[in-house]
């Protein structure tokens, strides 16, 4: 059984609709909206090291808006790496980690976030996740020498002084002029022989 509406009720019905959806589509306008201050905020106070702890209250405030924001969450995970560092402080590195964790999982492809959550690793002398992580950048992003770099680094902290060698000559495979690199063969070839 069909009911039929008068077209006065039609039309209270369409425009309740049409308000309801602008309602609806301005508050997510508006919430992203606020995200992006927050975040813009803390992209201008962590360019100064004496407001780090302002901008990683602003980031979370961005997060806090827009959680799924994988650019929010690998910022505000850099920033926590760096306060780690600073401050030698377990509570910024587990924020660190939490937020690159995120990060990638929200954009699996993110091979930034893994070079960081290595280097946070290789800071707390976590030398095994440290090489974990940074072999999931080098999968993402093969020709990248900066990943290449932190690998053998972490190769060299582990002892394992011939897959060093062989990341430092992939960096020189990739930039052929990378004196650094070809140091660090020369001396851990000298190493080796000893």
């Amino acid at each position: 059984m069909q009911i039929k509406l008068s077209y006065g009720k039609q039309k209270i019905i369409l425009i309740s609709v049409l308000i309801i959806v602008i309602v609806f589509l301005s508050y997510v306008s508006i919430q992203s909206f606020w995200a992006d201050i927050y975040y813009r905020r803390a992209e201008q106070l962590a360019k100064h090291v004496k407001s780090w702890k302002k901008a990683a209250i602003e980031y979370e405030k961005a997060i806090s808006i827009s959680p799924k924001n994988a650019e929010y969450q690998d910022k505000a995970g850099e920033l926590y790496s760096k306060l780690a560092v600073l401050y030698r402080d377990d509570r910024y590195f587990n924020k660190a980690i939490y937020h690159f964790k995120k990060s990638y999982q929200l954009n699996p492809y993110n091979a930034w976030a893994h070079y960081h959550l290595a280097w946070c690793y290789w800071n707390k002398k976590m030398y095994q996740q440290a090489a974990l992580e940074s072999k999931k950048a080098i999968e993402l992003d093969p020709n990248n020498a900066t990943y290449h770099w932190q690998m053998a680094v972490i190769y060299e902290k582990m002892g394992k002084l011939s897959k060093a060698i062989n990341e430092y000559k992939q960096v020189i495979r990739i930039i052929p002029g990378h004196t650094k690199a070809r140091q660090a063969i020369k001396k851990l070839k000298e190493k080796t022989k000893k």
